[in-house]
């Protein structure tokens, strides 16, 4: 077998320094010398992968597997085994030459992704910011026509932000770049925020919505913001392709460790035949016909969101009699109860805060009139407004600040490296640092918290989120 391996003659009888010239000169050679010496020497046995060259010129791999017997004069001789493991090899190389692909076709995916994000979220924080510093008509000077034709552009870049959100959220699944904050969660809390949105829901389409709990006190193992976000969609998607007066019940049961969540509609009911297409993307199965805005894309998002979590989603339904959507997902053991989660504090209104100074660095010029419209409002804060990551250096070094807003892609220096240099001042070393960016990615928030970011507000800027920040850290 060895002549084999070496392409010899079959009367070829090798010594050991003509052995040890089929070994690829360099590394290969000098370590298979090296190991042939230590085990004359001291006895150590060798098993070692390496490279040759036959007679024939071709190169192959070999393991080669030896070990000395010594009689009292010393090392008698060598012996051991040799083995052709050259397609083992070129599997292996094969395997991680795919997984370097996949690794730098996933990073291609996640970099056009938060690209993608950016870009598409920057112009939505001027055009929702601004329509939502309207509707609350500051000056008093818009009239209920102004005020309706302001609700109705909140309303399309609210949809459209949806629709972003649901394809980003959509491709950062499918290309693995969405990461799960999995937790004790307990689920009457989750149905509390969920409810006063559907009610209002169901109420603009005059439908019957009610949450029925006998089993909805358990604590479960999920994502809490995912779980949100599937129990919404499957309440909203009952709620808007219902009937007329219809009715929708959120039902919980639990069997077998799973928590099993039945979403029930008086809707028309999908046909059998086209059942199998409801979970691929884009597909709303005559829905773009009803008026009924979406993407077709939102039950996709809510099976793959429900199996990252552990769980699983069916569906029930036939013309005529509706359908009912049910979701699973781990239940906690019985020693853990609602009691053990620490409670979760929502903010009625926003408390007086103190008299502060906040630097927001942000080079775009119409982000930086909509945050000093929206923070007019608060008479105890004074804004320094800076386009450029030196011009908020040379401000924080002439001005006390007391909270930061950076936007992350800035010119010249981006946000990490600007939070760097801000934070060896040693005034600012306790100092709240907000970043504000288009960025949406989990990656994103990861990096900014990683880089010494106290929090993270996605753009576009939704008026509360900015208020609960002012009140975590400028609270009187």
């Amino acid at each position: 077998i060895t002549r084999q391996i070496l392409e010899v003659d079959s009367n070829f009888q090798p010594t050991l320094e003509r052995g040890l010239e089929f070994y690829l000169e360099g590394y290969d050679r000098e370590t298979m010398v090296a190991a042939i010496e230590e085990a004359i020497l001291s006895g150590t046995p060798f098993d070692l992968e390496v490279r040759i060259r036959t007679a024939r010129g071709n190169e192959k791999w070999v393991r080669s597997i030896g070990k000395a017997e010594f009689m009292e004069r010393g090392c008698l001789r060598l012996y051991g085994t040799f083995q052709d493991i050259s397609d083992r090899k070129r599997t292996e190389q094969e395997l991680e030459q795919a997984r370097l692909l996949a690794e730098t076709s996933n990073r291609a995916k996640s970099e056009f992704l938060s690209s993608m994000s950016h870009e598409l979220r920057t112009p939505m924080n001027a055009i929702l910011g601004f329509s939502q510093l309207l509707e609350l008509n500051p000056s008093g000077t818009l009239n209920d026509d102004d005020l309706d034709s302001v609700r109705e552009i909140s309303v399309a870049g609210k949809h459209l932000l949806e629709l972003i959100n649901e394809v980003l959220d959509l491709s950062r699944i499918e290309s693995g770049a969405i990461s799960l904050n999995m937790e004790s969660v307990a689920l009457s809390s989750v149905f509390s925020e969920i409810e006063s949105i559907a009610d209002s829901l169901a109420a603009q389409r005059g439908i019957d919505f009610a949450i029925i709990e006998p089993a909805a006190y358990r604590v479960v193992n999920a994502d809490r913001v995912r779980l949100k976000q599937v129990l919404l969609n499957l309440i909203s998607n009952a709620i808007k392709y219902n009937a007329p007066g219809g009715k929708v019940r959120v039902h919980c049961e639990e069997r077998d460790g799973f928590l099993h969540i039945h979403v029930k509609d008086d809707g028309p009911g999908i046909p059998l035949e086209k059942q199998h297409l409801l979970f691929r993307p884009f597909q709303r199965l005559g829905a773009e016909s009803s008026g009924v805005q979406g993407t077709g894309i939102g039950l996709v998002i809510t099976r793959k969101l429900v199996r990252l979590m552990g769980g699983s989603i069916t569906m029930d339904s036939a013309p005529g009699r509706g359908s009912i959507f049910s979701i699973t997902i781990p239940v906690l053991p019985d020693g853990c109860d609602e009691s053990e989660i620490a409670p979760r504090r929502i903010h009625s209104g926003l408390p007086p805060l103190r008299k502060a100074t906040i630097l927001y660095i942000e080079d775009n010029p119409a982000n930086l009139r909509l945050m000093e419209q929206l923070l007019r409002r608060y008479s105890e804060l004074k804004l320094i407004s800076a386009h450029t990551p030196g011009l908020g250096i040379e401000l924080s070094l002439s001005n006390t600040i007391d909270l930061f807003l950076v936007d992350i892609r800035l010119p010249g220096m981006d946000g990490y490296e600007l939070i760097h240099t801000l934070q060896k001042d040693p005034r600012y070393t306790s100092t709240p640092f907000i970043a504000l960016s288009a960025n949406a990615m989990d990656s994103d928030v990861r990096k900014a918290t990683e880089s010494g970011f106290h929090d993270y507000l996605t753009k576009p800027i939704h008026i509360e989120e900015l208020e609960a920040i002012l009140q975590k850290y400028l609270s009187a």
